[in-house]
């Protein structure tokens, strides 16, 4: 009897352990999609902003 109750509680554990890595790995996943998105966005921005500099010294250069 105490045998089957070791068997089911290392059976449990092993369970958790394995859904517990699985939700890790899961948020780390999210984490790092959302971080690489932030990049992506934050060079966008920086692009489009090097661009309308660009073009606004274009216009003051025709301008004067």
């Amino acid at each position: 009897m105490m045998i089957i109750i070791i068997m089911i509680l290392i059976i449990i554990m092993i369970m958790i352990v394995t859904v517990m890595t699985v939700i890790i790995i899961i948020v780390i996943a999210i984490v790092m999609a959302i971080v690489a998105m932030v990049i992506v966005l934050v060079v966008i921005i920086i692009v489009i902003i090097i661009i309308i500099m660009v073009i606004i010294l274009y216009l003051f250069k025709i301008k004067v």
